[in-house]
Formats: C-alpha cells, sequence, structure tokens
C-alpha cells in the first residue's frame, strides 16, 4: 500500500470499498459523552438524538486512487457506467474537509429550550399557587406554635414560683395566701387550656384530613360469594364540611397476606362534627380466600 494510504487509516479512516482502480475510505465523526450527559439534563434526551443523527451524518469520504497512490490529499469519486474509464477532469479533486457543524449554537437553542421549560413548570400558576398555600399554612402554624411555647413558659413559671411560695410562706396569713394563690394557677391553668383549645381548632381547620377516620367496618359476601359488600361509618371531627371521601380497602388471607386491595370514592357529604353511616357498599368481585377486611381513610375530593 501507498504511504498516503497509511497516512489516512492513521487518521482514523477505515476502507469501505475497494476497487481495480482504487480504494474508497471513510472518518466518521466521534460522539462526547459528557455532551450526551448535557444532553440528557437540559433537553430531556431531545438534544441527545440531534446530537447523534448530526454527528452520524457528519463524515468525511476519501478515495485514492492505485494509478496514482502517493498523491496526497486528493479526493476522487469512482464513477461506474458499464465499466468505462472516467473522465481525468472528474477523477481529481482536492479533499476539501466539510465544515464542522456549529455545535455551539446547538447547545446554546438546546439549553435555552431546557431552561424555559424547568421555569414554566417551576412558575406555572399551579405550583405557585400550592407553594403559596403552603407556605402561608406553615406561616399561621409557625405562628401559633411560638405564642405556645411563651405562653407555656409564661404559665410554668408563674406556676412554680407561685407554689413555691405556696409551701414555703409560714405565717398567720399562710392559709389565706395559699388560698389565693391557688385561685391565681387556676385562672392560669384555665387560660392555657383556652389557649391550647384555640391551636387545635386551628388545625382542625387548616388541617381536616387529619381528624376524618372510618369506625365501624364490617363486609360480607354477596352476589353469589363473589362481590364483598362494606359496611362503615365516616366521622369528621374537622371544623370543614368535605364530600366525596376517599378510602382503600385492603383484604387479608388467612395467614394475613394481602390477597386484594381497592379504592372507592363514597360520593357522600360529611359535615364538621357529624358521622355518616355506609351501609353495603359494593367493593366488586374479591378473590377466594379472603377472610378479613381493613378500611383507611386517604383524603376527600372537595370541600363545602
Amino acid at each position: 500500500m501507498s504511504e498516503v494510504l497509511h497516512m489516512y487509516l492513521s487518521q482514523g479512516y477505515e476502507i469501505t470499498k475497494e476497487t481495480p482502480t482504487g480504494w474508497t475510505l471513510v472518518k466518521k465523526a466521534k460522539q462526547s459523552v459528557g455532551i450526551h450527559i448535557l444532553l440528557a439534563v437540559t433537553t430531556c434526551l431531545v438534544g441527545n438524538i440531534i446530537y447523534y443523527i448530526v454527528k452520524d451524518n457528519d463524515k468525511k469520504t476519501v478515495y485514492v486512487d492505485k494509478k496514482n497512490p502517493d498523491v496526497p490529499n486528493l479526493l476522487l469519486e469512482e464513477q461506474q457506467n458499464d465499466g468505462d474509464k472516467m473522465e481525468n477532469s472528474k477523477l481529481q479533486q482536492l479533499n476539501k474537509p466539510k465544515k464542522d457543524f456549529n455545535f455551539k449554537t446547538l447547545f446554546i437553542v438546546l439549553g435555552v429550550i431546557g431552561t424555559l421549560i424547568i421555569l414554566a413548570l417551576l412558575y406555572s400558576p399551579t405550583h405557585n399557587e400550592n407553594m403559596e398555600k403552603e407556605r402561608k399554612s406553615d406561616s399561621i402554624l409557625s405562628y401559633h406554635k411560638n405564642i405556645k411555647d411563651v405562653e407555656k413558659n409564661r404559665i410554668d413559671s408563674i406556676f412554680t414560683y407561685k407554689q413555691d411560695s405556696i409551701f414555703t410562706y409560714r405565717s398567720k396569713y399562710d392559709k389565706k395566701f395559699k388560698d389565693s394563690m391557688i385561685t391565681v394557677v387556676k385562672i392560669e391553668q384555665k387560660r392555657k387550656d383556652s389557649l391550647e383549645a384555640y391551636l387545635v381548632n386551628k388545625d382542625k381547620e387548616l388541617n381536616p384530613e387529619k381528624y376524618i377516620t372510618i369506625e365501624k367496618a364490617r363486609w360480607e359476601l354477596g352476589g353469589f360469594g363473589s362481590v364483598a359488600l362494606a359496611s362503615f361509618t365516616i366521622k369528621n371531627e374537622s371544623l370543614i364540611d368535605v364530600a366525596d371521601i376517599v378510602v382503600q380497602f385492603e383484604f387479608y388471607g388467612e395467614s394475613g397476606t394481602i390477597i386484594h386491595t381497592t379504592k372507592e370514592v363514597i360520593t357522600v357529604i360529611v359535615k364538621s362534627g357529624q358521622k355518616k353511616v355506609i351501609k353495603e357498599e359494593n367493593l366488586g368481585f374479591v378473590p377466594k380466600g379472603v377472610s378479613t377486611m381493613r378500611t383507611e381513610f386517604i383524603g376527600f375530593k372537595r370541600t363545602l
């Protein structure tokens, strides 16, 4: 082989075709793993596909003529036309490399697209509304917790001080003073209880799902022994009226293994402080071998 052919092989070219008149060599562009990782993070794999296609098509083709093998940097194109020789004007052309694809522009465009997608997700109206609601709830609970802690410390200090005074004070006015101190302590205790009740009611208003429970759940088989019918009571101890209660039912075998699980939306309204009795709710078909059932409150669809 000629020196020119060896030179091209050392530069990464591969012989793809050999004819009686010469060799055809092709060099494909290399793909960067780092660029693939960057595109996967910023464009959700869309940029990876574009980058792969562009790189796969970005290749250099060189033809080395056997009659003139030592002439460097010649790109000779074969022309097969019933075995006729190609014209000299079309056989020899300077090997001009293709212009490099402007990857910098591609990365900037894909980066901007990925950034816009992320910003659209972060600053969507639903996301902002949920963040604002969560921030407001945390702020209110934190404020009331601080008030509770301050009041508790104040009451505890008063209680300790006045208790010590009651049992250390020894004089002819001991009983009268003790009675007055006990009255003060009772008043402070009432204030403490009142504050705790206020915080509990505030929590019932902000987090009603914590105060809704399922009671007296029982079940039986109907529909020729293949359909589960459940009866239970929904208790709402929150300060919010709720509707469309979501309940999960788990069925266990005799060994305690879960055999079947289903979620049902109970389309009823349960007002604050009330109970709603549900009788023979159809839970659909259940497998054979069911021994026990467990119910769990999941949530509610809407408030009134």
